[in-house]
């Protein structure tokens, strides 16, 4: 393939574009698009996906960090009234300012877990999302307790939403062609959050405290995060906290949760959540 102009991909901000008609095509439809849509897509790139958001979407913003790009998708996207160009870093970005969105992207790799958390905290902006990264995304995503992948990232985001493997994308449907498996997922937000009866705030802190040393069992953490004895956590809930936290499954982290409060009030603890 032959870069427009004579553009050449930067490594350093992982540059890979999906150069195939088809899975492009796939990933739009997966995001089910309806005609009154905003739609977000993170790393516009060539704008393969973007123009066929902008024949399905009410608006498209194209976030792309790389300023050398946004004269070619000015060009792609010219006989579009719909298409909103930013040149910024999409982690800096205030997606608040968009209203209700539907995401999609090519998520580079060194960049996915700080992603995966902006997702998180804004929350209450999108419905649906549709990524593509390296496998290991998709393990975080999907994983099982005691799996491969299964780790803080999953477990927060089970609070929140449901995910779907979609399919695999091979290497050559890239350009340059990456040396990695990528995958597609699919995350869409439930109606209501999975538990309703504690708070998202204190369940992350439940659940990035148990995982902070993934070696160590979750009292051991607890003990470390909290500053009491092993010992005294462990009388205070009847869970099995000699494990660790890739064994737990999200159910039990959220009666961890609930034992967690109860630790904090009655040894009140000066830490605040």
């Amino acid at each position: 393939m032959i870069f427009p102009n004579g553009f050449k991909p930067k490594k350093s901000l992982g540059q890979s574009f999906l150069i195939s008609d088809k899975i492009a095509d796939r990933l739009v439809n997966a995001l089910e698009i309806q005609s009154a849509d905003n739609v977000l897509e993170i790393g516009a790139g060539l704008g393969i996906l973007t123009t066929r958001l902008c024949r399905r979407a009410r608006n498209v913003y194209a976030i792309e960090i790389d300023k050398r790009l946004v004269p070619i998708l000015q060009d792609k996207t010219k006989d579009f009234r719909n298409i909103e160009i930013i040149n910024e870093d999409i982690l800096k970005l205030d997606w608040q300012k968009f209203g209700k969105l539907k995401i999609i992207g090519n998520i580079p790799y060194n960049l996915s877990t700080e992603i995966l958390l902006k997702l998180l905290e804004c929350i209450n902006v999108w419905d649906i999302a549709v990524l593509t990264a390296q496998r290991e995304l998709t393990y975080k995503l999907l994983a099982l307790p005691g799996k491969s992948g299964y780790c803080a990232t999953t477990v927060l985001f089970d609070f929140y939403t449901e995910r779907k493997r979609l399919w695999p994308i091979p290497a050559s449907s890239f350009r340059p062609s990456p040396n990695i498996t990528s995958i597609s997922v699919q995350i869409k937000k439930r109606p209501s959050p999975l538990f309703t009866d504690i708070g998202f705030d204190i369940f992350s802190e439940v659940v990035r405290a148990s995982f902070k040393q993934p070696r160590k069992t979750i009292a051991n953490n607890l003990s470390l995060f909290l500053n009491i004895e092993k010992t005294r956590i462990l009388q205070l809930t009847k869970l099995d906290l000699n494990r660790r936290a890739e064994t737990f499954s999200t159910i039990e982290f959220c009666q961890l949760t609930k034992d967690f409060m109860k630790i904090i009030q009655i040894f009140d603890e000066t830490y605040k959540i």
